[in-house]
């Protein structure tokens, strides 16, 4: 068994290595192709291909990465939702606090909106004062 793990990793190194034979030294077939299209090509000095071409993408990217983590962190924490968790629930236990939707929280009235009165009704059964 250990002879196949050996024979992968030599494999593997040989066509890591044919690669970058074929990216650095042959300019022909698949290396060149990649080096035109991602730009690295000295176009007008070097890596102004990459900046002006394929690597201008790497802010959008990091915008959508962004975008993706504030939706994380305000939709609801019940699993496979996807809304928005406007209603904090404190554990007693543990002392997080999770966002819900209105259809996740337990004293929220299901999917019509929170009133004052119904407000008013939690707060009294919840032992608060007047």
């Amino acid at each position: 068994m250990r002879i196949f793990r050996y024979v992968i990793v030599l494999a593997l190194a040989g066509l890591l290595a044919y690669g970058i034979y074929q990216w650095n030294v042959t300019h022909f077939g698949l290396g060149y192709w990649l080096q035109v299209h991602t730009g690295t090509v000295n176009e007008a000095g070097p890596y102004y291909g990459f900046w002006s071409g394929f690597g201008s993408d790497i802010a959008e990217v990091t915008i959508l990465g962004g975008l993706i983590a504030v939706y994380k962190k305000h939709n609801c924490h019940q699993r496979w939702c996807w809304r928005m968790g406007h209603h904090a629930l404190a554990d007693p236990v543990t002392g997080l606090t999770y966002n819900l939707c209105r259809r996740h929280h337990p004293d929220h009235p299901g999917s019509r909106p929170l009133t004052s009165g119904m407000v008013s009704v939690i707060h009294h059964r919840k032992g608060g004062d007047a």
